[in-house]
Protein backbone atom coordinates (compact mmCIF):
# COMPACT_ATOMS: atom_id res chain seq x y z
CA UNK A 1 0.00 0.00 0.00
CA UNK A 2 3.00 2.02 0.78
CA UNK A 3 4.72 1.69 -2.59
CA UNK A 4 1.52 2.61 -4.20
CA UNK A 5 0.98 5.96 -2.83
CA UNK A 6 4.14 7.18 -3.60
CA UNK A 7 3.86 5.84 -7.06
CA UNK A 8 0.46 7.39 -7.13
CA UNK A 9 2.28 10.86 -5.74
CA UNK A 10 4.44 10.80 -8.09
CA UNK A 11 2.26 10.23 -11.11
CA UNK A 12 0.51 13.62 -9.16
CA UNK A 13 3.87 15.15 -9.51
CA UNK A 14 4.56 13.86 -13.04
CA UNK A 15 1.90 15.69 -14.19
CA UNK A 16 1.62 18.88 -12.95
CA UNK A 17 2.97 21.44 -15.68
CA UNK A 18 4.89 23.77 -12.91
CA UNK A 19 6.97 20.47 -11.58
CA UNK A 20 7.89 19.48 -15.46
CA UNK A 21 8.70 23.38 -16.02
CA UNK A 22 10.82 23.16 -13.16
CA UNK A 23 12.50 19.62 -14.37
CA UNK A 24 13.29 20.97 -17.90
CA UNK A 25 14.66 24.69 -16.64
CA UNK A 26 17.33 22.88 -13.94
CA UNK A 27 18.42 20.57 -17.10
CA UNK A 28 19.05 23.21 -19.46
CA UNK A 29 20.34 25.47 -17.12
CA UNK A 30 22.72 22.54 -15.66
CA UNK A 31 24.12 21.81 -19.50
CA UNK A 32 24.28 25.52 -19.54
CA UNK A 33 26.11 26.12 -16.69
CA UNK A 34 28.27 23.37 -17.73
CA UNK A 35 28.92 24.67 -21.49
CA UNK A 36 30.04 28.00 -19.86
CA UNK A 37 32.24 26.76 -17.34
CA UNK A 38 34.17 24.70 -20.01
CA UNK A 39 34.23 27.61 -22.19
CA UNK A 40 35.64 29.45 -19.33
CA UNK A 41 38.16 27.08 -18.89
CA UNK A 42 39.34 27.11 -22.27
CA UNK A 43 39.96 30.90 -22.07
CA UNK A 44 41.83 30.30 -19.43
CA UNK A 45 44.31 27.86 -20.69
CA UNK A 46 44.65 29.97 -23.59
CA UNK A 47 45.35 32.60 -22.12
CA UNK A 48 47.86 31.10 -19.83
CA UNK A 49 49.70 29.06 -22.58
CA UNK A 50 48.94 30.84 -26.23
CA UNK A 51 49.00 34.41 -25.13
CA UNK A 52 51.74 33.63 -22.82
CA UNK A 53 54.25 32.03 -25.58
CA UNK A 54 53.06 35.11 -27.86
CA UNK A 55 54.43 38.06 -25.13
CA UNK A 56 57.48 35.80 -24.31
CA UNK A 57 58.13 36.04 -28.05
CA UNK A 58 57.52 39.67 -28.17
CA UNK A 59 60.13 40.41 -25.17
CA UNK A 60 62.31 38.49 -26.88
CA UNK A 61 61.72 40.55 -30.12
CA UNK A 62 61.97 44.09 -27.70
CA UNK A 63 65.09 42.48 -26.65
CA UNK A 64 66.93 41.42 -30.13
CA UNK A 65 65.75 45.25 -31.15
CA UNK A 66 68.21 46.53 -28.67
CA UNK A 67 71.18 45.37 -30.51
CA UNK A 68 69.46 46.18 -33.83
CA UNK A 69 68.06 49.99 -33.07
CA UNK A 70 67.97 50.64 -37.07
CA UNK A 71 66.44 47.74 -37.98
CA UNK A 72 62.37 48.93 -38.92
CA UNK A 73 61.09 45.72 -40.41
CA UNK A 74 61.85 44.20 -36.57
CA UNK A 75 60.88 47.60 -35.28
CA UNK A 76 57.40 47.11 -37.07
CA UNK A 77 56.89 43.04 -36.23
CA UNK A 78 57.12 44.51 -32.86
CA UNK A 79 54.71 46.96 -33.43
CA UNK A 80 52.14 44.78 -34.92
CA UNK A 81 52.76 41.77 -32.26
CA UNK A 82 52.35 44.21 -29.57
CA UNK A 83 48.58 45.08 -31.20
CA UNK A 84 47.61 41.76 -31.70
CA UNK A 85 48.74 40.79 -27.97
CA UNK A 86 47.22 43.69 -26.33
CA UNK A 87 43.83 42.92 -28.21
CA UNK A 88 43.88 38.90 -27.57
CA UNK A 89 44.75 40.04 -23.98
CA UNK A 90 41.41 42.36 -23.91
CA UNK A 91 39.19 39.97 -25.86
CA UNK A 92 40.17 37.37 -23.19
CA UNK A 93 39.40 39.44 -20.32
CA UNK A 94 36.09 40.43 -21.61
CA UNK A 95 35.29 37.08 -22.33
CA UNK A 96 35.93 35.87 -18.98
CA UNK A 97 34.23 38.57 -17.39
CA UNK A 98 30.77 37.65 -19.42
CA UNK A 99 31.37 34.30 -19.03
CA UNK A 100 31.63 34.90 -15.14
CA UNK A 101 27.79 36.63 -15.62
CA UNK A 102 26.36 33.47 -17.37
CA UNK A 103 27.86 31.07 -15.30
CA UNK A 104 26.16 33.42 -12.20
CA UNK A 105 22.90 33.33 -13.62
CA UNK A 106 23.34 29.95 -14.96
CA UNK A 107 23.63 29.01 -11.32
CA UNK A 108 21.02 31.00 -9.86
CA UNK A 109 18.47 29.19 -12.06
CA UNK A 110 19.30 26.15 -11.26
CA UNK A 111 19.75 26.31 -7.62
CA UNK A 112 15.70 27.95 -8.11
CA UNK A 113 14.74 25.35 -10.26
CA UNK A 114 16.11 22.18 -7.75
CA UNK A 115 14.64 24.67 -4.77
CA UNK A 116 10.88 24.43 -6.43
CA UNK A 117 11.74 20.52 -7.47
CA UNK A 118 12.44 20.09 -3.89
CA UNK A 119 9.29 22.08 -2.24
CA UNK A 120 7.01 20.10 -4.58
CA UNK A 121 8.08 16.81 -3.58
CA UNK A 122 7.77 18.00 0.23
CA UNK A 123 4.51 16.38 1.81
CA UNK A 124 2.09 18.51 3.76
CA UNK A 125 2.14 17.74 7.19
CA UNK A 126 -0.47 15.41 8.74
CA UNK A 127 -2.26 17.21 11.98
CA UNK A 128 -1.26 14.60 14.36
CA UNK A 129 -2.31 14.71 18.73
CA UNK A 130 0.93 15.11 20.39
CA UNK A 131 2.16 12.53 21.93
CA UNK A 132 5.43 13.26 23.32
CA UNK A 133 6.03 14.24 26.97
CA UNK A 134 6.39 18.11 27.79
CA UNK A 135 9.83 17.41 29.53
CA UNK A 136 11.14 16.23 26.26
CA UNK A 137 9.35 18.84 24.20
CA UNK A 138 11.06 21.51 26.90
CA UNK A 139 14.36 19.20 26.72
CA UNK A 140 14.34 19.90 22.71
CA UNK A 141 13.82 23.11 22.47
CA UNK A 142 16.11 24.46 25.18
CA UNK A 143 18.96 22.22 23.21
CA UNK A 144 17.97 24.17 19.87
CA UNK A 145 18.37 27.42 21.75
CA UNK A 146 21.71 26.71 22.83
CA UNK A 147 22.37 25.37 19.03
CA UNK A 148 21.86 28.34 17.60
CA UNK A 149 23.46 30.95 20.33
CA UNK A 150 26.77 28.60 19.78
CA UNK A 151 26.80 28.52 16.25
CA UNK A 152 26.62 32.51 16.52
CA UNK A 153 29.28 32.51 19.27
CA UNK A 154 31.33 30.98 16.55
CA UNK A 155 30.11 33.23 13.67
CA UNK A 156 30.57 36.43 15.83
CA UNK A 157 34.58 35.06 17.22
CA UNK A 158 35.62 34.29 13.37
CA UNK A 159 34.46 37.63 12.15
CA UNK A 160 36.68 39.20 15.05
CA UNK A 161 39.68 37.62 14.07
CA UNK A 162 39.36 38.67 10.69
CA UNK A 163 38.30 41.95 10.98
CA UNK A 164 41.32 42.27 13.57
CA UNK A 165 44.01 40.13 11.55
CA UNK A 166 46.89 42.92 10.55
CA UNK A 167 46.78 43.17 6.85
CA UNK A 168 50.02 41.96 4.99
CA UNK A 169 52.87 44.05 4.28
CA UNK A 170 52.86 43.14 0.53
CA UNK A 171 55.80 45.33 -0.15
CA UNK A 172 57.92 44.13 2.91
CA UNK A 173 57.63 40.34 1.76
CA UNK A 174 59.74 40.95 -1.54
CA UNK A 175 63.94 40.59 -1.50
CA UNK A 176 65.79 42.92 0.27
CA UNK A 177 67.43 45.28 -1.56
CA UNK A 178 65.06 45.68 -3.79
CA UNK A 179 63.16 49.31 -4.54
CA UNK A 180 60.12 48.25 -5.02
CA UNK A 181 57.68 51.12 -3.53
CA UNK A 182 55.23 50.63 -1.14
CA UNK A 183 51.66 51.38 -0.65
CA UNK A 184 52.58 54.94 0.90
CA UNK A 185 55.34 55.58 -1.60
CA UNK A 186 53.46 57.19 -4.24
CA UNK A 187 51.63 59.72 -1.61
CA UNK A 188 55.09 61.01 -0.34
CA UNK A 189 56.14 61.85 -3.96
CA UNK A 190 55.11 63.21 -7.15
CA UNK A 191 54.90 60.00 -9.35
CA UNK A 192 53.01 61.14 -12.49
CA UNK A 193 50.92 64.25 -13.89
CA UNK A 194 49.14 66.56 -10.64
CA UNK A 195 50.64 63.52 -8.08
CA UNK A 196 49.91 60.78 -6.78
CA UNK A 197 45.95 61.18 -6.85
CA UNK A 198 45.95 62.73 -10.18
CA UNK A 199 44.44 66.12 -7.76
CA UNK A 200 47.12 68.09 -8.18
CA UNK A 201 47.54 67.93 -4.00
CA UNK A 202 50.23 67.26 -2.33
CA UNK A 203 51.41 65.52 1.17
CA UNK A 204 53.78 67.82 2.41
CA UNK A 205 52.36 70.87 3.74
CA UNK A 206 56.22 73.05 4.29
CA UNK A 207 56.47 73.78 0.54
CA UNK A 208 56.83 77.28 -0.62
CA UNK A 209 53.69 78.17 -2.26
CA UNK A 210 55.59 81.57 -4.00
CA UNK A 211 58.32 81.60 -6.19
CA UNK A 212 60.39 84.59 -8.19
CA UNK A 213 62.57 83.75 -11.19
CA UNK A 214 64.27 86.84 -11.18
CA UNK A 215 65.07 87.07 -7.45
CA UNK A 216 65.14 83.36 -6.38
CA UNK A 217 62.63 83.63 -3.76
CA UNK A 218 61.59 80.31 -3.10
CA UNK A 219 64.00 78.62 -5.37
CA UNK A 220 66.47 76.43 -4.59
CA UNK A 221 68.48 76.12 -7.61
CA UNK A 222 67.88 76.45 -11.83
CA UNK A 223 69.36 73.62 -14.24
CA UNK A 224 68.43 74.16 -18.08
CA UNK A 225 67.73 71.45 -19.71
CA UNK A 226 68.78 69.80 -22.87
CA UNK A 227 66.00 69.28 -24.57
CA UNK A 228 62.67 71.54 -24.81
CA UNK A 229 59.31 69.65 -23.70
CA UNK A 230 56.02 70.75 -22.39
CA UNK A 231 55.63 67.84 -19.73
CA UNK A 232 55.49 68.44 -16.24
CA UNK A 233 58.15 67.33 -13.45
CA UNK A 234 57.89 63.89 -11.80
CA UNK A 235 59.49 63.23 -8.57
CA UNK A 236 60.47 60.25 -6.64
CA UNK A 237 62.92 60.36 -3.38
CA UNK A 238 65.74 62.93 -4.85
CA UNK A 239 65.51 62.25 -8.36
CA UNK A 240 63.72 64.73 -10.80
CA UNK A 241 62.36 63.34 -14.42
CA UNK A 242 61.66 65.64 -17.05
CA UNK A 243 61.77 64.66 -20.74
CA UNK A 244 62.61 66.57 -23.94
CA UNK A 245 62.61 66.24 -27.31
CA UNK A 246 63.11 67.80 -30.80
CA UNK A 247 63.19 66.97 -34.75
CA UNK A 248 67.25 65.96 -33.37
CA UNK A 249 66.10 63.68 -30.74
CA UNK A 250 64.81 62.54 -27.54
CA UNK A 251 65.48 61.94 -24.40
CA UNK A 252 64.46 61.21 -20.84
CA UNK A 253 66.38 63.20 -17.62
CA UNK A 254 66.95 62.90 -14.77
CA UNK A 255 67.95 65.75 -12.31
CA UNK A 256 69.09 65.35 -8.85
CA UNK A 257 66.61 67.23 -6.17
CA UNK A 258 69.50 68.76 -4.12
CA UNK A 259 71.64 70.31 -6.31
CA UNK A 260 69.90 70.15 -9.89
CA UNK A 261 72.37 68.21 -11.49
CA UNK A 262 72.14 66.10 -14.29
CA UNK A 263 72.34 62.62 -13.13
CA UNK A 264 71.88 60.64 -15.90
CA UNK A 265 70.30 61.00 -19.75
CA UNK A 266 68.46 58.12 -21.51
CA UNK A 267 68.25 58.74 -25.31
CA UNK A 268 65.10 57.36 -27.22
CA UNK A 269 64.96 55.72 -31.00
CA UNK A 270 63.34 57.83 -33.32
CA UNK A 271 62.09 55.81 -36.19
CA UNK A 272 63.50 57.42 -39.52
CA UNK A 273 60.09 58.45 -41.83
CA UNK A 274 59.54 56.11 -44.87
CA UNK A 275 59.87 57.48 -48.39
CA UNK A 276 55.90 57.01 -48.39
CA UNK A 277 54.92 58.35 -45.41
CA UNK A 278 54.95 62.27 -44.14
CA UNK A 279 57.43 63.57 -41.44
CA UNK A 280 55.87 64.17 -38.15
CA UNK A 281 55.04 67.73 -37.63
CA UNK A 282 53.61 68.23 -33.65
CA UNK A 283 51.59 71.23 -32.77
CA UNK A 284 53.49 74.03 -31.41
CA UNK A 285 51.22 73.82 -28.07
CA UNK A 286 52.43 70.26 -27.65
CA UNK A 287 56.05 69.71 -29.61
CA UNK A 288 57.70 66.57 -29.23
CA UNK A 289 57.83 65.32 -25.33
CA UNK A 290 54.27 66.81 -24.07
CA UNK A 291 52.76 63.46 -22.32
CA UNK A 292 54.46 63.72 -18.41
CA UNK A 293 57.01 60.51 -17.80
CA UNK A 294 55.88 58.12 -14.33
CA UNK A 295 57.49 56.06 -11.82
CA UNK A 296 57.40 53.58 -9.54
CA UNK A 297 60.22 54.48 -8.20
CA UNK A 298 62.21 51.55 -9.73
CA UNK A 299 61.44 52.43 -12.96
CA UNK A 300 60.41 55.61 -15.22
CA UNK A 301 58.56 55.34 -18.64
CA UNK A 302 58.13 58.08 -20.69
CA UNK A 303 56.49 58.35 -24.25
CA UNK A 304 56.70 61.10 -27.04
CA UNK A 305 54.78 62.19 -30.37
CA UNK A 306 55.92 59.44 -32.51
CA UNK A 307 54.78 56.94 -30.40
CA UNK A 308 58.33 55.79 -29.22
CA UNK A 309 58.80 55.25 -25.68
CA UNK A 310 61.76 54.81 -23.38
CA UNK A 311 61.87 52.69 -20.04
CA UNK A 312 64.67 53.25 -17.83
CA UNK A 313 65.65 52.74 -14.02
CA UNK A 314 64.64 55.27 -11.51
CA UNK A 315 67.16 54.65 -9.18
CA UNK A 316 70.55 54.87 -10.99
Amino acid sequence: MESQSINAEEHVRAANPWYRCAVSTAIVSATFSLIVLLFLVLNYGKSRVVDTQEETRLLNLKTELEDKPDDQELMSRIRTLDLQTRQRRLRAVDRADKGSYLLLGGVVVLLTSIGIMGAMKKKPPIPRLGTEEPDQQVHEANFARWAVTAGMVVLGSGALLLALKPPVDFAGTGTAGTSVASANDPNKNWPSFRGPEGNGVSAYTNIPSRWEGKTGDGILWKTKVPLPGNNSPIVWGNRIFLSGGDPNGMAVFCFDTASGKLLWKGDVTKAPVKPDEEPIEPMEDTGWAAPTAVTNGRFVCAIFVTGSGRKALACR
